[in-house]
């Protein structure tokens, strides 16, 4: 087969190459354009030139068929990879508000310790307002800004990688569960440790924010840590990217 028409020859069927997903023709290209060019001489030693034609028309009935194969399965993967996308996406959001409204309840408890009390602070002492501020909901106030803090680094990951998605969707579950047992076991240990009842029937100095430092601490010191591991979770994959 003379040079010029191998030359045409590939020059054509690399161009019609491009029919084919980006992917799947930067994997594979380099090969099938060798076994084109190595048929099309074969094809044309043996039966020139009507070996040649068959041989065009073999391959752009091939070409027709798998190019238009691979895009719909190329379609497909994507169709499942935003799928499975926007599922991680839901379950981190549903994580982030359960968290919220467990430190909002957290906050409730710790930070309203007269809202089953019998009696309670004076009106306009800095206790009754704090109470009553709490009480009515305050807690949103300090979940709030731990939230967003997840959600900010969360958000600065996953646009850039979204594979991150499982790794805060655990985080936040293994912090739920965390911050469940913690709370439970530091109202243990403030209860019957640090501030047992006293032995009486009813006594009104109990109740106090003496007991709301303890719990307090240990649900703090609970979302610094998760904090600090989601930010480390950001760190390791924006070290990937950059490698």
């Amino acid at each position: 087969m003379p040079v010029f028409a191998v030359q045409w020859a590939m020059r054509l069927y690399r161009w019609l190459l491009r029919l084919y997903p980006t992917a799947f023709r930067e994997r594979y290209g380099h090969e099938m354009a060798q076994v084109f060019s190595d048929e099309c001489r074969a094809r044309w030693r043996q039966h020139p030139p009507n070996g040649l034609l068959a041989w065009w028309v073999h391959t752009l009935l091939d070409l027709a068929v798998t190019a238009s194969s691979e895009h719909l399965a190329q379609f497909r993967r994507q169709k499942m990879a935003y799928l499975r996308h926007t599922v991680f996406l839901g379950l981190l959001i549903l994580t982030w508000v359960i968290l919220f409204f467990t430190l909002a309840f957290f906050a409730q408890l710790i930070l309203a310790p007269w809202d089953t009390a019998l009696t309670q602070p004076a009106l306009g002492t800095w206790q009754r307002t704090l109470n009553d501020f709490f009480e009515s909901g305050g807690g949103g106030v300090l979940a709030l800004p731990v939230i967003l803090t997840s959600v900010g680094f969360a958000l600065r990951t996953i646009n850039r990688h979204s594979g991150a998605l499982a790794a805060f969707i655990v985080s936040n579950a293994l912090f739920f569960v965390g911050l469940i047992a913690l709370f439970g076991i530091a109202c243990t240990i403030n209860n019957t440790i640090l501030w047992p009842y006293p032995p009486v029937l009813y006594d009104p100095n109990y109740e106090g924010y003496h007991r709301s430092v303890f719990p307090l601490l240990v649900i703090g010191a609970a979302c610094a840590i998760w904090l600090r591991y989601q930010r480390r979770i950001q760190k390791n994959r924006s070290a990937t990217l950059a490698v």
